[in-house]
């Protein structure tokens, strides 16, 4: 039993050094590099922040600018495409004016005079300088600068002689913004 008590004493006398040793090389040094404290340089950190407000300004603004640019050129294509939709509407009441001729004539008038409608200039107004008719019955409608000076729309008819059905096909020139707010309108 001698042997049996001087191991056992052996053994706690090696776990009190280990515990030992463990508390100084392990657990004293953990504790005091928590407890140590990180200087803080509050003029680079305020630098910093000024820096980064800077920074997210500058894009903010910049932002900001390319939205009101892309929000105007929105609003002045929107306005476009309502300038031509009432120059195609203006033209429209031509249709009926042409296609009663049509039918009390058998065949299409090939002047402004000779349908009968009032001055060309007399259907001025938006984007539209003048609405005639020309060769065939076909509506032309002359631009003014609001869409673009020189462009015109042309209303052109097709009509079966025997059933008398009138079929309006539509032609752009003279206009790129014709071209992109009507590209059903080919040359």
């Amino acid at each position: 039993m001698k042997q049996f008590t001087i191991t056992f004493a052996a053994v706690l006398l090696a776990v009190a050094i280990a515990l030992i040793g463990y508390d100084h090389f392990i657990l004293k040094p953990r504790a005091a590099q928590q407890s140590e404290t990180v200087q803080v340089d509050l003029n680079s950190a305020q630098t910093q922040a000024k820096n980064i407000a800077r920074d997210l300004d500058s894009a903010v603004a910049q932002t900001m600018s390319h939205a009101s640019e892309t929000m105007n050129t929105q609003a002045g294509d929107m306005q476009q495409r309502a300038l031509v939709a009432d120059a195609i509407a203006r033209g429209s009441m031509f249709k009926t004016a042409l296609a009663e001729y049509f039918m009390s004539n058998g065949q299409w008038p090939n002047s402004h005079a000779e349908s009968g409608l009032a001055k060309p200039e007399t259907y001025a107004g938006g984007a539209v300088s003048s609405i005639s008719v020309g060769e065939k019955g076909v509506v032309i409608i002359a631009l003014n600068d609001k869409i673009e000076a020189g462009g015109k729309i042309k209303l052109i008819p097709e009509a079966n002689e025997q059933s008398y059905i009138i079929n309006w096909h539509c032609s752009s020139e003279g206009s790129e913004a014709l071209k992109r707010h009507l590209p059903e309108c080919g040359k």
